[in-house]
């Protein structure tokens, strides 16, 4: 994959930068020198692909690419996953056919992701899902972005706080000034596209941390609402949505509880526990929106949005991981 000059970097816009790194014209973390990026994808990048090849095999779908035909891929990938990324779940996934959905959850590893296109193929196949991914991933899942596509799972790059860390010790400074602004503008781009997928009625999947991380809340001053929670990514995300005016979209809080032993990658083969909390509906999550925590700063609506994952995650009987121990 070629490296892409620097020059034609900083006059190209998010729509052009992505459209490129979605045809494999070139490679954002090869260019700026993060090759070790790059190369820590290549085992679960594999994974990923070869699994979605596989079901795609499986069903035989040819050049006749029928509704019947993709049906039969989302069973065969649903069953592949349910061997390979095994989940428990608690509880029961909205089945609204007329309200969008937002899903929020714990973001502990890797290995929830693969659970959740579980869900997706199982109990959504016929709506369009959303999911934000971390640029290594984004450039490692695309050569099966088209077949993912086909199947209503739509991926879009971010460059996460964790990811940004690893690239500043690579990369020159001017290619971390240009991606500095490649992370703006990927931002802004996804919180263009969830307005777009609650408009259609779509089903968009959000880690509020925006990074893995084992806990719910980052500290014991977050939980008892004396600081406010970081990042406020529920109330930016139901800001973008009260500016276009959309009412019909649920907010769904998901606890996680990952396998005894867990590492941060994909976990292969065992069972996550899955626990699917109470909505908050629009005209909620607008009032709570509204309402400012005691401390004068945040707003109460991603506090209460993670208190409802941290009960769910109390349910599967985790209570260590509300927030670090002191």
């Amino acid at each position: 994959m070629r490296k892409l000059p620097i020059q034609d970097a900083k006059n190209m816009t998010t729509v052009d930068l992505i459209e490129g790194l979605r045809n494999r014209d070139f490679s954002l973390l090869e260019s700026a020198g993060c090759h070790r990026l790059r190369r820590e994808m290549y085992v679960p990048g594999f994974l990923c692909r070869f699994t979605v090849n596989t079901a795609f095999r499986l069903s035989g779908v040819g050049k006749s690419k029928t509704t019947r035909s993709y049906r039969k891929v989302r069973r065969k990938l649903c069953k592949l996953l349910d061997k390979v990324t095994p989940a428990e779940i608690n509880g029961n996934f909205p089945q609204t056919h007329d309200h969008a959905l937002v899903f929020g959850f714990n973001h502990p590893s890797l290995g929830e992701i693969g659970r959740f296109v579980g869900v997706c193929m199982r109990d959504y196949g016929h709506r369009k899902h959303l999911f934000p991914v971390n640029l290594p991933w984004y450039e490692a899942l695309m050569p099966i972005v088209g077949k993912l596509e086909e199947l209503g799972i739509y991926i879009t790059p971010i460059i996460t706080p964790s990811a940004y860390e690893k690239i500043k010790a690579y990369a020159s400074d001017e290619w971390l000034e240009q991606l500095d602004m490649a992370r703006t503008g990927f931002s802004n781009h996804y919180m263009k596209l969830c307005t777009k997928f609650a408009e259609e009625g779509g089903i968009i999947w959000v880690a509020p941390s925006a990074t893995r991380r084992r806990t719910v809340f980052n500290s014991a001053d977050e939980c008892s609402m004396k600081v406010a929670c970081a990042p406020q990514t529920m109330s930016l995300l139901a800001t973008a949505l009260v500016k276009a005016k959309i009412t019909d979209c649920d907010f769904v809080p998901l606890g996680i509880q990952p396998p005894t032993g867990f590492k941060p990658g994909l976990n292969l083969f065992k069972t996550y526990r899955i626990s699917v909390g109470k909505a908050i509906p629009m005209s909620e999550a607008s009032d709570l929106l509204k309402q400012r925590l005691p401390s004068g700063r945040g707003r109460r609506l991603d506090h209460e949005f993670l208190s409802r994952i941290a009960k769910q995650v109390t349910v599967l009987g985790s209570s260590d991981i509300i927030y670090p121990a002191s």
